[in-house]
């Protein structure tokens, strides 16, 4: 199947920095040897199509010339996006951990991995996440503190 389409040099800059962004999360996190390689195969077929209709948006890797990576503005505004979403990403996933762990104090007997167990407290999960979220949002984790546990044998 081909496909033919028509950008201006905005859209195709948009275009760039969407490619590049969504190649980062779909391997950022993974070890090598489990990298999805059909997103960076589509990223560099469509930014090979860029660079022969002349957009210098895209360039040549310094370290592999084969691979095409977003020009130095384009890649700083995504790294910019992948930056603001990284922090975001970590205080939604703290605060749902730190209200999480505040359930499973409040109510000992239940087995937080069964789901409906967990669908059940959902509304109390939500009421407890929307006091730490606010907090960390704007101070990180300035305020938490860190209680050190009774070693069982010591």
């Amino acid at each position: 199947m081909s496909i033919s389409i028509n950008l201006d040099k905005k859209q195709a800059r948009q275009l760039i920095k969407a490619l590049y962004i969504a190649d980062w999360v779909y391997n950022s996190a993974r070890p090598d040897e489990e990298i999805i390689p059909d997103i960076f195969m589509l990223q560099q077929e469509i930014y090979h199509q860029l660079a022969l209709k002349g957009n210098r948006d895209v360039i040549a890797d310094q370290e592999n010339k084969a691979v095409l990576i977003p020009n130095g503005l384009v890649a700083d505004e995504a790294e910019e996006i992948m930056d603001y979403f990284s922090e975001v990403k970590f205080v939604v996933d703290l605060s749902t951990k730190l209200s999480t762990r505040d359930l499973e104090e409040k109510y000992p007997d239940l087995d937080f991995d069964e789901a409906e167990n967990f669908d059940d407290l959902e509304d109390e999960l939500l009421e407890i996440n929307q006091k730490y979220l606010p907090d960390l949002m704007e101070n990180g984790i300035k305020h938490l503190r860190w209680i050190p546990l009774k070693l069982a044998n010591g």
